[in-house]
């Protein structure tokens, strides 16, 4: 995460739930709730810190399946656009998984 982002980030973390940018500001309801995926935290201040839970999880103990089932869902074939992209494909793909990659790996 980008410093300047993640700053910009602390108002809407605190009690006035507040995104403030360079021309706007966007109030958000009272439930609203975010969640972010980052690689790391390193450009947090302990103000950020101090406003999220973290949930670390090792890319060795989830496998292969979480990667290879976002490769399905992005997956295109040449020449096809994102909104007409196969879906029988994708099954395919994922049925593979089953029958043919999973016990390749095992």
């Amino acid at each position: 995460m980008d410093a300047t982002w993640i700053e910009n980030m602390n108002s809407v973390m605190d009690d006035s739930k507040e995104l403030t940018l360079a021309a706007d500001r966007i109030k958000l309801l009272p439930t609203t709730k975010l969640i972010l995926e980052s690689f790391d935290l390193s450009y947090s201040s302990p103000a950020t810190i101090s406003r999220t839970g973290v949930l670390y999880m090792d890319n060795s103990l989830m496998g292969y399946k979480p990667y290879y089932f976002r490769w399905c869902k992005m997956y295109k074939p040449d020449g096809v656009t994102e909104d007409k992209r196969p879906e029988k494909m994708r099954e395919i793909l994922e049925e593979y998984s089953e029958h043919i990659l999973e016990p390749l790996i095992k």
